[in-house]
């Protein structure tokens, strides 16, 4: 009798100490959480907008409406310079 009497104790106290460990409000946010996959979105190529661009700027048009002005270290090389000095042109703007 006492032995299944301290089994059933050391049963309870186990039982109230794993539950007592468990952080439940994360476990309650996760149960009552809904998700959908989410779509990713396409994006375009911005417009360049000509009247707008300098000779070390270019100022791009994007399609809600907002515009991007891009600064070069350097002053950016005609075509005609690129192509008599047989440089790329990429002056001081960085691509990856």
């Amino acid at each position: 009798m006492k032995k299944r009497l301290k089994m059933l104790v050391c049963c309870c106290l186990s039982f109230a100490m794993v539950f007592t460990s468990i952080e439940w409000s994360g476990t309650a946010g996760f149960l009552n959480q809904v998700s959908a996959a989410e779509e990713t979105k396409k994006q375009e190529k911005p417009a360049v907008i000509e009247k707008e661009s300098t000779k070390n700027s270019t100022t791009f048009q994007f399609n809600n409406g907002k515009k991007k002005t891009v600064f070069y270290g350097r002053q950016k090389a005609l075509p005609a310079e690129g192509a008599e000095r047989g440089n790329s042109g990429s002056h001081g703007k960085r691509e990856i």
